[in-house]
């Protein structure tokens, strides 16, 4: 086997020296270039940048890591015909010259989602960033992870550490250097990256044996070919899949792309930034040829011993840094230099993104927020949102990581957005004559980006085999050794059931999306008319000419309404929209109320809009949901199901538009203090009515029996204390958050501390509220885990940010009353099948799961009457006590005498719902006690025995399925909804009010609505599930990971409340020392994982019930405890 040489000391002196040399560059600019104290100078670097910066910054966006390591990999697979892409810049490359760049220069935005606003209307400016905020995620998470593959194969150094380096450093000088680090960068990195692709080419010319010997043997191996004319989409190289979807691609790149705008507005004049794309024109096509020569290079190195076939490699994009290593360390340097070109790109595009998308978030969400933001503010802010968003592409790695070839990748997951949004910019900017409005251009998108994902996704799931042009190891034997070892190759997958349009070439996906947008949006603009009037500068220079040529009049009117505009700057009248003219003869809005028929249409438009900016994310993961669905759900199933998640969003929009629109704190937050007995009582319910409850109680009734019951008699001491002991100071206090109560009583660092402790605790309770449906959806539907995390988490932010607590409190009652009708009909058919209520009794009594508690006093046994009773007689007085989602409940009353009312009207439903979860752990041990499913592999969790017993019992009857999976996730959608809603009260009014003096009510309720730091929370989310996934049960890993901050937050209320002379050291000691000591007996279980002693099943019947080819599940020996 050929050794592969890894980096020497004078590799990494080079790479070190060029990450060296880009933290010198953001340090400069950050200190002295300027010191980046302006947005202008920030994001557009005060207009005054030189050609230099300018024309290698345009040509770094596509001097990219993915381009170094995937071009050549997809010559060497499938032929140098892959060049043939950059004869788009012929057409594309003029066409946004001179059809699109000037709109954006005269308008003198720092946001391209600022024009939209200008052309349609602010919804329509927040839907279309927010696709191109995710578009740019998922391409700076491609650009790290180049480089990481680079490195893994170079050095050694693991592919996450790679991104987190390249991340960091991306990070760093761009949120202190701004755009003028980034272009000088950029300038410096290009030359890096082309002189290490140049000595690739000269070392592997002068090693195979000249250009000649490289061409032979290219044509002998077909890599070297004629281009195909034919017509047949599904053909990867042809003329015309080159061609068009090329030329749209050079014309979007350089047309509506933030990085390139950017870069435009960052010149002195309009014929400055003309000049300096025609210049940046020659580098690009001589990097096209050095990718696709290097591809080359590697077919004639490799034309008898592959190195992916042969295992050399792990994937087919590593194959450049492995003829690297093998051909280029006798230099000293040279693999330096590779890496440091590598690397060079992929910080060059990362960090152009990382700048970009914190223009986008500053402009379109923010400032439009923050009216009194000042200039020197927004400049600090920006620098934040940089760094927070390259966390947000660390976890978009992830994905990637699983998909093929990057090349290919890219465009099958990206192309849809881009294609939709660049259609966008194309009606507002060409297609003035065909009164493109709202209307027209939002379904033209929705359409757009439909058609795109259906592709993609169809792609993604049938997966057709594609047809790489023939390798060979016929020498590895003789260059690898006799032990070498051929990949093994699964058995060819016919592609005759695939449908037609999931085996496209990967480079229409952009097109199809595009063209279908532009159709759509083009005909319904057509069909219904438009009254909007706008200015000419809102259309592209070319159309203008097409107007003026041929449609006089109507030029005659724009220009007439552009002359009637005021001089100002166009930038200062983006908040008034001056290119929208107001229609004439429309009453005031105030009349417009007394209309009911007006009054209908307002509501109308605004639910519409609502949906279009909360709904649009949820899209592509309802696609997701239809496409991976498997046959045990049917139709009545979807429809139940559906119809909740509907039903969910409905009430928020109702709040929204109509029921208050949650326009102040307190009606967010509190309700106003006027809500009725219905929604209160339902959502206190709904808090303890947890899709883990719903899951994890009944499996741990089956594996250690039904005295987890005895848990609820915590209620008899817990319920009286925390109404008559807890609730009385927090109602009179009249508090938002709980942590309120700590400033008044100690001091506002303790206050910081413990809601710090608090968030912590409720995103680690919000991970499990989502992992507990995504295990139902998973076993039912063969949904994707995370495709259910996912879901979970966008719906339940999408109606709890629009409809506030209200939506929270009424969402809540209607999913208790279907977690409760799916836990009673699986009672009733499950007694039904087994044979009655005393077959179970009988059975359970027999196997140990009906038995007498213990009295023992070891606090090492699982269930004792005291290890009931004690620790959750806490655990209730701490829920209804110091639980911000209770607080909040209580302050939404209008009396403290309903408080107390309203929590005991709760209490009945309370030991009802225990009944239920114990009574099914009941019957699922009935009816697996001779055949239990973890053991015989039928489930690969513990928690998945509930929704196994569903659906293999209830899918006889239409509907039951989707009621039980419409409970689960009913319930998952209450409570993490709850514990959002609680987590933007406590980080409004701990950490943005007492820093934001002047924040208005109005304000603050759209910061709760909207603010980042809902996504970090989903994000955080997700994090945690991944170790929820790694814990045992769902109950005990809760408590184990909880426990410690619940209780050492919950002693800390009680010391203030029930304990005066405890002062603030003696508080915040206590605290420290309770979490020490929860988390230190928590970690240590973690480690050393006592042997748990569940009671006996068995899998004596699963012969007769599975066949005779069912395996057991493989135990270990077990451990000494």
């Amino acid at each position: 086997m050929v050794s592969v040489a890894h980096f020497e000391i004078v590799d990494y002196v080079v790479l070190s020296g060029m990450l060296c040399a880009s933290l010198a560059i953001g340090i400069y600019f950050a200190c002295f270039g300027g010191k980046q104290t302006t947005t202008k100078e920030y994001f557009k670097g005060d207009s005054k940048m030189g050609w230099i910066p300018v024309v290698f910054s345009m040509m770094a966006t596509y001097i990219q890591s993915n381009g170094m390591l995937g071009i050549p990999a997809e010559v060497y697979n499938h032929g140098a015909n892959f060049w043939f892409t950059w004869t788009g810049i012929i057409i594309g490359m003029p066409m946004a010259i001179y059809g699109f760049m000037p709109v954006f220069y005269d308008l003198e935005i720092t946001s391209i989602f600022q024009y939209v606003e200008m052309r349609f209307n602010k919804c329509m400016r927040i839907f279309s960033s927010l696709i191109g905020i995710f578009n740019m995620i998922i391409q700076a998470s491609f650009f790290t992870y180049g480089p990481a593959i680079a490195l893994n194969q170079a050095t050694g150094l693991s592919v996450w550490g790679s991104v987190l380096t390249t991340t960091v450093i991306a990070a760093a000088y761009t949120s202190i250097g701004g755009i003028k680090a980034v272009m000088w960068v950029d300038a410096m990195q290009v030359i890096i990256a082309l002189l290490a692709m140049l000595a690739t080419i000269i070392k592997g010319c002068i090693d195979i044996g000249g250009i000649s010997v490289v061409i032979d043997k290219c044509i002998e191996g077909g890599r070297l070919q004629p281009l195909s004319f034919s017509l047949d989409p599904r053909v990867r190289f042809t003329f015309w899949s080159l061609l068009i979807p090329n030329t749209l691609g050079w014309m979007q790149g350089y047309s509506t792309s933030q990085i390139q705008v950017q870069r435009y507005v960052s010149c002195a004049t309009k014929k400055q930034v003309e000049r300096r794309i025609w210049l940046n024109l020659p580098g690009l096509v001589l990097l096209g040829t050095f990718y696709c020569f290097v591809g080359l290079i590697l077919y004639t190195a490799y034309w008898d011993c592959d190195p992916y076939n042969s295992q050399q490699i792990e994937q087919p994009d590593q194959i450049f840094p492995l003829f690297v290593m093998q051909t280029m360390s006798s230099i000293p340097g040279m693999p330096g230099l590779f890496v440091a070109g590598v690397y060079s790109a992929a910080l060059s595009t990362t960090s152009s993104i990382l700048n970009s998308l914190s223009a986008i978030t500053l402009e379109d969400y923010i400032k439009p927020h923050w009216k009194s933001l000042s200039d020197s503010k927004a400049t600090i802010l920006s620098k934040l949102i940089a760094i927070a968003y390259s966390l947000v592409c660390i976890l978009m790695v992830v994905v990637i990581m699983h998909s093929g070839g990057i090349v290919q990748a890219i465009d099958y997951m990206g192309g849809a957005t881009v294609g939709a949004n660049f259609a966008l910019f194309t009606m507002c900017s060409c297609l003035g004559l065909t009164q493109s409005c709202l209307l027209g251009a939002l379904l033209g998108m929705l359409c757009g980006i439909s058609m795109g994902w259906w592709v993609s996704i169809g792609y993604q799931v049938y997966r057709p085999p594609s047809s790489p042009l023939p390798t060979s190891t016929a020498n590895c034997s003789n260059v690898l050794g006799e032990a070498w070892l051929p990949r093994p190759t699964s058995a060819p997958v016919s592609s005759d059931d695939i449908f037609d349009l999931y085996k496209i070439s990967f480079f229409w996906m952009m097109p199809v999306s595009w063209f279908t947008a532009i159709l759509t949006g083009s005909i319904t603009s057509i069909c219904i008319g438009s009254n909007e009037e706008f200015g000419l500068k809102l259309l592209s220079p070319l159309t203008r000419r097409v107007v003026k040529t041929f449609f006089k009049n109507k030029y005659n009117q724009m220009l007439m309404l552009e002359n009637e505009r005021p001089s100002d700057s166009i930038t200062k009248g983006i908040k008034s929209n001056p290119y929208k003219v107001e229609l004439k003869n429309i009453r005031p809005i105030t009349d417009d109320y007394k209309n009911p028929a007006a009054a209908t249409n307002i509501v109308i438009k605004t639910s519409l809009r609502i949906f279009s900016c909360q709904f649009s994310i949820t899209f592509q993961l309802f696609l997701l949901f239809t496409m991976n669905a498997v046959a045990r759900f049917g139709i009545a199933d979807y429809v139940v199901l559906v119809l909740m998640l509907f039903a969910s969003l409905a009430i928020g929009i109702y709040f929204a538009c109509v029921g208050g629109k949650q326009t102040a704190t307190k009606e967010y937050f509190k309700g106003d203090g006027k809500m009725g007995w219905l929604p209160v009582v339902f959502s206190m319910m709904a808090t303890y009515i947890e899709s883990n409850g719903m899951l994890g109680i009944p499996a741990e009734v089956y594996n250690h029996g039904a005295n987890f019951w005895f848990t609820w008699t915590g209620i008899l001491i817990g319920i009286p204390m925390a109404i008559y002991g807890f609730m009385p100071v927090f109602y009179e206090l009249d508090i938002t958050s709980i942590y309120q109560y700590v400033d008044l009583r100690f001091n506002k660092y303790m206050r910081i501390l413990c809601s710090f402790i608090g968030i912590f605790n409720m995103i680690i309770q919000a991970s499990f509220f989502t992992y507990g449906p995504a295990i139902a959806l998973n076993q039912a539907t063969g949904l994707s885990v995370w495709g259910s995390v996912l879901a979970t988490t966008i719906i339940a932010a999408a109606y709890t940010s629009i409809g506030g607590i209200k939506a929270v409190m009424w969402v809540d009652a209607m999913q208790v009353i279907i977690a409760l009708l799916a836990m009673l009909a699986t009672i009733i058919k499950g007694c039904i099948d087994i044979g009655g209520i005393s077959v179970i009794i009988d059975k359970c009594i027999e196997g140990g799961r009906l038995q007498p508690p213990s009295f023992s006093l070891d606090p090492r046994i699982r269930f004792t009457f005291w290890s009931l009773f004690i620790p959750n007689t806490l655990g209730w007085m701490q829920g209804y006590s110091t639980s911000q989602i209770q607080v909040q409940r209580y302050v939404s009353c209008a009396s403290r005498k309903k408080v107390e009312n309203r929590i005991w009207l709760n209490l009945p439903g309370l030991v009802l719902l225990g009944t239920f979860y114990c009574f099914v752990g009941l019957i699922l041990y009935t009816a697996y006690w001779d055949c239990d499913p973890y053991n015989s592999q039928q489930i690969e969790q513990p928690d998945q025995i509930f929704p196994l017993f569903v659906m293999q019992t209830m899918t006889s009857m239409p509907g039951m399925p989707g009621l039980f999976v419409a409970g689960v996730f009913g319930a998952a959608l209450s409570s993490t909804s709850s514990i959002l809603n609680a987590l933007s009260a406590v980080t409004l009014e701990d950490y943005i009010k007492p820093q934001w003096k002047s924040l208005s009510d109005k304000k603050a309720t759209i910061l709760a609505k909207f603010i980042g730091f809902k996504f970090l929370i989903h994000v955080a989310c997700i994090l945690v599930v991944l170790a929820i996934m790694h814990s045992g049960g769902i109950v005990q890993a809760i408590d184990y990971m909880g426990g410690a901050t619940v209780g050492a937050n919950f002693a800390l209320f009680t010391m203030g409340m029930f304990m005066p002379w405890v002062n603030t050291k003696g508080a915040l000691l206590g605290m420290l020392c309770g979490i020490s000591m929860g988390w230190w007996v928590s970690i240590g279980y973690q480690i050393h994982r006592p042997s748990s002693s569940p009671l006996p099943t068995s899998t004596a019947n699963c012969s007769n019930l599975l066949g005779e080819a069912w395996l057991p599940k493989p135990t270990s020996a077990p451990v000494s405890s």
